[in-house]
């Protein structure tokens, strides 16, 4: 129930970042996307988007969790930041994701 309601909500992507988030969604996972971003400074605004890797989201314990609980499907990436570098931003977010799920792998 927790879990979908956070999906709803759309809250997913910062439970990711408390620390046993993971664990407690996974089992009703159907899909992910990665996101990362920064706790808002000002109470009333949403959390601010970053580029993958440069927020608090810890892929490495994300991936590694996901893994452990046998999730089967893929990963989305998904980038609100708009823009003439957009494409090149999701490409080394990409390759920045891939990097971590090889080491989860190995």
């Amino acid at each position: 129930m927790i879990s979908r309601q956070l999906f709803r909500r759309g809250y997913a992507h910062n439970a990711l970042v408390r620390s046993n988030a993971v664990e407690i969604l996974v089992p009703d996972l159907r899909s992910v996307h990665a996101k990362d971003g920064k706790w808002p400074t000002d109470p009333s605004k949403l959390s601010e988007e970053v580029l993958i890797g440069q927020g608090l989201v810890d892929f490495q314990k994300v991936f590694t969790t996901l893994h452990e609980f046998g999730y089967p499907s893929d990963m989305t990436i998904k980038h609100d930041i708009s823009g003439p570098q957009q494409i090149e931003h999701v490409k080394n977010e990409r390759l920045y994701l891939q990097r971590i799920l090889d080491e989860v792998l190995s």
